[in-house]
């Protein structure tokens, strides 16, 4: 069950709830556009970057046919997870970080949802020059992260309410 600051009583008094993350419909349109790029090919390759516990693995897998999937993260703890509830002979698990890991693939396409901004500025530069490297040529990086504004101020006022939430 997923965690939420309402301790599991959402879950046992109302058993029709289904708890998701809160950017579960993102992760869906990623998928819909991964299939949308990948649609006319009889075999593709797609490596997901920081994969965590799946969340959008299973969209992925669920969205594409005729695709297999490199789930790549440095968490030990987060591919186990992500093994728990996900297994298919369509997804490899990969144990390393994208800045340092030995990939010697080149992939149709690579995606990552809401995990490049924990990286520190070198690397963001060093990551987006391997996805580069990785993908065949004419091929796609499918990215949504969160964005935030060049106003201090502003910014600040955003992260709060975003902190406030958990």
């Amino acid at each position: 069950m997923a965690k939420n600051r309402y301790n599991g009583l959402l879950k046992k008094w109302n058993t029709d709830i289904v708890l998701v993350t809160a950017n579960d419909p993102l992760k869906v349109y990623v998928a819909h556009e991964l299939r949308n790029v990948l649609w006319s090919k009889k075999h593709n390759q797609v490596l997901e970057i920081w994969c965590g516990e799946g969340e959008l693995t299973k969209h992925l897998l669920a969205y594409t046919k005729n695709t297999t999937i490199d789930a790549l993260d440095p968490s030990r703890s987060m591919l186990n997870a992500c093994k728990k509830h996900l297994w298919t002979d369509r997804l490899s698990y990969l144990y390393g970080d994208i800045t340092t890991f030995p990939l010697q693939s080149w992939y149709n396409a690579i995606v990552a949802s809401q995990v490049i901004h924990n990286f520190v500025q070198d690397d963001k530069a060093l990551t987006f020059q391997r996805i580069f490297d990785l993908l065949k040529p004419g091929w796609a990086f499918i990215m949504t992260d969160k964005v935030y504004p060049d106003y201090s101020l502003l910014r600040e006022s955003m992260f709060e309410v975003q902190m406030r939430r958990y």
